[in-house]
């Protein structure tokens, strides 16, 4: 019994102690995290990204430009971080995303965030997301109340969705995506 109970406390250490080495996990043949960005926060699936984790991001607003980018702490009130707003934070946080700061930020515009390993050579190499040779495409529209965003595979319209996030705004604004979509 005294030889299960060390064993057992053996066990529950190792698993506390992976717990407390935040990494990014993912399967070994799906796609990297990626997240939403607005200011200077990413909106990410994954509750446990350690600060000084890689990224890039794609800016969407004006041409579309990937930028080399650091996830910092966990993001909370008080931190500038659009999403987290009074007016909008409930439903943002009820998906449930966690929001990590940034830097550097995407000032004012969006953005998508794709999470990279530290050797990834340059910022375009982060961009084919489902690693067929080809840089994906990183899009975004308006929604009654939000922003969607998606990478597809391929040209815009004709390859599949590789990932898809939505940013509720707290606001009316004009629709622009396709009836398609």
């Amino acid at each position: 019994m005294t030889h299960r109970c060390r064993m057992g406390a053996s066990v529950l250490a190792c698993l506390l102690l992976s717990a407390c080495a935040s990494v990014v996990k993912r399967d070994a043949g799906g796609p990297p995290p990626i997240g939403w960005v607005h200011g200077p926060c990413i909106a990410l699936a994954e509750a446990d990204v350690a600060p000084g984790t890689g990224a890039v991001v794609v800016m969407l607003d004006g041409p579309q430009q990937a930028v080399r980018a650091k996830v910092g702490r966990r993001a909370g009130p008080g931190d500038a971080c659009p999403a987290l707003d009074d007016d909008r934070r409930e439903v943002n946080v009820a998906d449930g995303l966690s929001f990590y700061l940034i830097e550097p930020d995407a000032s004012d515009g969006l953005a998508i965030g794709v999470l990279v390993p530290e050797q990834v050579a340059a910022p375009d190499d982060a961009l084919d997301v489902d690693r067929d040779g080809r840089r994906d495409v990183f899009e975004h529209c308006a929604t009654g109340e939000g922003v969607r965003f998606r990478v597809r595979s391929g040209a815009p319209g004709a390859g599949g969705i590789l990932w898809s996030g939505y940013y509720y705004l707290g606001y009316d604004v004009e629709a622009d995506c396709p009836d398609t979509d």
